[in-house]
């Protein structure tokens, strides 16, 4: 979820105060994590990591569907809606989290972890200042949520597109 997701949910035209406990529910339903770690373990750790954060795209391609749910069903339901879908999206996160940073323990030597990590951040740092330039030009070249919308089902479609890399 991306900094283009606040301007998603003010443009719902939800408070601040809900946009605050929807970005909250991330990183607490990640504490699941203490518990469900032996499920991972025997789940397989990368059966784990890929499944879950497959099925989070789906999850969170759902939200593609909030404006909708706004127009037919008013504010209360659209809130409704979207928590369920972030609390869902958490769980997935929380289980795929889990199992990624053993499941990389396993492949990549102790002796380049250091040099991994750092190449994987500065990769991920540079993927989001593109991707947050890439936003605001579609973001704006849309009308009402048509910009937001596009944006979810591309990140969807790539996310997919991830997921499948590691079957081939």
């Amino acid at each position: 979820i991306s900094s283009g997701a606040v301007l998603f949910l003010d443009a719902l035209g939800f408070p601040k105060a809900q946009i605050g406990f929807l970005f909250g529910l991330i990183p607490f339903i990640g504490l699941i994590s203490l518990f469900v770690a032996p499920f991972t373990a025997r789940f397989g750790l990368q059966r784990s990591y890929i499944t879950f954060y497959g099925v989070r795209k789906f999850v969170l391609a759902l939200l593609i569907a909030a404006p909708w749910v706004l127009q037919r069903f008013g504010q209360a339901a659209a809130f409704g809606f979207v928590t369920a879908v972030v609390l869902i999206f958490s769980v997935c996160r929380a289980l795929a989290e889990i199992a990624i940073t053993p499941w990389q323990q396993e492949f990549i030597p102790h002796a380049i972890w250091g040099k991994f990590s750092a190449v994987v951040s500065i990769a991920v740092a540079l993927a989001g200042v593109l991707a947050t330039a890439l936003s605001s030009v579609v973001i704006g070249s849309g009308t009402g949520f048509g910009g937001y919308q596009a944006l979810m089902g591309i990140g969807a479609v790539c996310g997919v597109i991830y997921v499948a890399s590691f079957f081939g």
